[in-house]
């Protein structure tokens, strides 16, 4: 892909930071190639905001003058778009440095888009906790967009790589080098062997490594046996028609009948065994499918011990500095200590903000009172005014933004908001008397 159609949005607060020991470098994978050098940032720092993000989308060049390099998607109607997004998130929302990214305006966007003939598809991949919130039930699959999600609406999703795993030539970075969902899908995409597939196989693919999570599909689901090359490849974009069209038939086959796995099974099948003998006699061709198999097991067994839910990955960035020096600096004992005690006062908040909701406000069905808020039971947002000033309250209550895991806590306020009974005329109040709960347990939580 040519550099004037990629935008790279990144806040880039990794390779020059200080805690990093490879300055200027960037790694992904345990032994893995710097992935910073050659990078081009279009957009970091302050300029990664959800307006500029959109407005970017909707190649608004004049919203965009004076940010960053003012780089915008010019489309066309034959326009194939790809997007992939990795951050945190919650019910919701996407979240950005300093704001967030709400679903409605998400999909507003994109259904403005569609309407102004800025596509014919688009693609997007989504990792971020509960991401299946940004999409079920909003996104119309007449908008002809595709999206694979790393998480159903109620996940979190996960970091791997992480501490003991994070390693770069013997050294512990002390962080998690990658998420798991992006981590499968870039792994995925990047194998020679693979380049003929298909989004639908490639979900399927994704979906099999990614055990933590339920990584989900939403929208126009036809666009599922295109190869996923063609939103990714120039030159497979430029092929002519006819050739697309043979290789995505071909492809549909290989789908619906299961012959990818028995095509790649035919070079490399790990679940076949057979005697071989290990010697000196050099390496036939069951040596090196036992190789290959080995290989691929290690990697899918780091993968799976070193990966930690996007909620706890704070957590056990300060837990692990703590270990990796060997209780050597105690200012590194007192930051886990205050993460420890500020995770249990959130709790502690959310707990009293759940029982003042459910003590003020009761919801009748068919005669029979329930609670408003309910621990782990799935709403989706709607009430998107309420939702936003229900986080803007609690920020302002706290003096600052929500973390990772605060941010669990949103399904808290989109109960409240969805299920409080509201109509036009008492909305306002309704809402006033959420954020009066909320603002006070946070004040008596002090």
């Amino acid at each position: 892909m040519s550099e004037e159609n990629i935008i790279v949005f990144a806040y880039d607060d990794i390779a020059e930071n200080s805690e990093n020991i490879f300055p200027g470098q960037i790694f992904n994978k345990p032994y893995g190639e710097d992935v910073y050098k050659g990078c081009k940032i279009d957009y970091k720092d302050v300029d990664i905001t959800p307006v500029d993000f959109l407005n970017v989308l909707k190649g608004d060049s004049e919203k965009m003058k004076g940010i960053g390099n003012e780089k915008v998607i010019y489309s066309t109607k034959d326009s194939k778009i790809f997007v992939f997004f990795s951050g945190y998130g919650a019910t919701g929302l996407l979240g950005f440095p300093q704001k967030y990214l709400y679903a409605d305006d998400l999909i507003s966007n994109l259904t403005y888009m569609h309407k102004q003939n800025m596509y014919s598809e688009m693609v997007l991949y989504i990792d971020a906790c509960e991401s299946g919130s940004m999409f079920q039930g909003l996104l119309d699959p007449t908008l002809n967009i595709y999206v694979m999600t790393a998480t159903n609406a109620e996940e979190s999703s996960w970091g791997t790589y992480c501490y003991p795993d994070d390693l770069k030539d013997g050294k512990h970075l002390g962080t998690c080098l990658g998420d798991l969902f992006s981590v499968n899908w870039m792994e995925n995409s990047n194998a020679s062997d693979n380049s003929n597939d298909s989004l639908l196989s490639q979900f399927e693919t994704v979906k099999k490594a990614t055990r933590w999570s339920h990584v989900m599909q939403y929208g126009q689901l036809d666009l599922q046996d295109t190869l996923y090359r063609y939103y990714l490849d120039e030159a497979q974009i430029s092929q002519n028609s006819q050739q697309q069209s043979q290789l995505i038939k071909r492809n549909l086959i290989d789908a619906k009948t299961e012959n990818i796995q028995q095509r790649i099974s035919q070079t490399n099948d790990c679940s076949y065994s057979s005697d071989v003998k290990i010697g000196n006699e050099g390496m036939n061709s069951d040596n090196h499918n036992m190789e290959y198999c080995w290989s691929k097991q290690v990697q899918t067994d780091t993968i799976q011990r070193s990966s930690r839910s996007s909620r706890d990955i704070n957590f056990h960035y300060l837990q692990s500095r703590v270990y990796m020096n060997n209780f050597q600096f105690p200012y590194q004992q007192r930051d886990f200590d205050l993460e420890e005690n500020k995770r249990m006062r959130d709790d502690h908040v959310f707990a009293l903000f759940k029982q003042q909701v459910n003590s003020n406000h009761k919801k009748q069905t068919n005669g029979i009172v329930k609670a408003i808020i309910i621990n782990y039971e799935v709403v989706l947002p709607r009430n998107f005014d309420c939702l936003r000033a229900m986080i803007d309250a609690y920020e302002g209550s706290i003096q600052a933004k929500m973390g990772e895991y605060q941010m669990k806590y949103v399904r808290y306020f989109v109960q409240a908001c969805e299920k409080t009974e509201m109509t036009e005329e008492n909305k306002n109040q309704k809402i006033h008397e959420l954020i009066k709960i909320i603002k006070d347990v946070c004040r008596w939580a002090i």
